[in-house]
């Protein structure tokens, strides 16, 4: 490895739809939305059709920063991201699950239990917490984050 790329992060990330995205709507969702501070580069991994990429980082704090604000989406399709080594293929890591909130809308107040929740949640699967309430709010207005 060249002593330029010491402090080069790489990750990898499936976009989970049943479209594949353009390079631009990529390039795009990810300026506009992760906020990267430093300078990034997205490519191939050679599944382009199955829409499985990987995205070099210029610096540590704007990989770590995207890997701890997941979920992200584009264009409404959820994105797998997983952190990995420089020196491991994207086509290695296993992208094959992901955590995400489910917001339940409109819910009356007696049905906002953690028992509620957890029922919800394991018809997606796995359930592993439920919020009440936003931070600095008494709570959701009538829904839970799952």
């Amino acid at each position: 490895m060249a002593a330029e790329d010491d402090n080069i992060s790489k990750g990898a990330f499936k976009i989970l739809g049943e479209w594949i995205v353009s390079w631009r709507v990529i390039k795009d969702s990810i300026s506009s939305s992760w906020h990267i501070s430093y300078s990034w580069s997205v490519g191939s991994v050679g599944l382009y059709n199955q829409n499985i990429f990987h995205i070099h980082f210029d610096h540590e704090a704007d990989k770590k920063r995207v890997m701890d604000l997941c979920p992200w989406s584009i264009n409404g399709a959820h994105i797998v991201v997983r952190d990995c080594l420089l020196e491991v293929p994207a086509l290695q890591i296993d992208l094959s699950h992901s955590c995400f909130w489910i917001k339940a809308l409109r819910l009356p107040p007696m049905f906002i239990t953690e028992e509620n929740a957890k029922i919800i949640g394991e018809k997606m699967r796995r359930f592993l917490e439920f919020q009440l309430k936003a931070k600095g709010h008494l709570r959701w207005s009538r829904s839970l984050r799952i």
